[in-house]
């Protein structure tokens, strides 16, 4: 398998599922170490090789979490892999990958919500959304910690303005087809990109 192409890597693609609704494990490796496609192994940091033991090759992870949160993995400081999973998959993400580092949109570091409710029902689910995604930052942050990997959340103001399709293209070159979860997980990671 050419683990370099794109072509795999379609953000509406979501992880495989078995007859039973579980989730598989992707047949693709995104982390490449010492010129060798590393996969499913015990993390670099605890003897294994589950990603790159060189830090030229390390992946960047950037995640907007949500009911589907997206996933952009820049490796050499270059988008390679887009993704959209289901927030049930991110600890199981951010340990297959074991990435140098993880950024992720931080809903919690901004206390302006962009959107004014029509209704007070509308604005109690928007309060609900709103700590769903406050609680899954919080949780990406836990599994980092609990595993040393480095991460931080950006604000969404931080992110900057949401993509299209083109402009996306045109700012990071990502030809392949795209969502708005996996180009903000892009964004959000974009100035970390080369990070170590």
């Amino acid at each position: 398998m050419n683990t370099t192409s794109n072509a795999m890597h379609d953000a509406t693609t979501t992880q495989p599922r078995a007859a039973d609704n579980t989730l598989q494990p992707r047949a693709e490796v995104l982390c490449v170490g010492n010129g060798k496609a590393t996969g499913g192994n015990l993390p670099a940091r605890t003897g294994g090789t589950a990603c790159a033991a060189d830090a030229r090759n390390a992946c960047v992870v950037g995640i907007d979490p949500g009911a589907s949160t997206g996933i952009a993995i820049f490796r050499c400081g270059k988008l390679a892999a887009l993704r959209t999973i289901e927030p049930v998959g991110i600890e199981d993400e951010i340990l297959a990958l074991w990435p140098s580092r993880v950024i992720f949109e931080d809903s919690r570091l901004q206390s302006h919500t962009w959107t004014q409710a029509a209704s007070r029902a509308a604005a109690a689910k928007m309060a609900r959304n709103v700590g769903q995604i406050d609680a899954w930052s919080s949780l990406i942050t836990a599994i980092c910690a609990k595993h040393n990997i480095p991460c931080h959340g950006i604000s969404p103001q931080g992110k900057g303005a949401k993509l299209n399709a083109e402009q996306f293209e045109r700012m990071t070159g990502w030809t392949m087809t795209s969502n708005q979860h996996a180009r903000d997980a892009a964004m959000v990671a974009w100035k970390y990109r080369a990070a170590k």
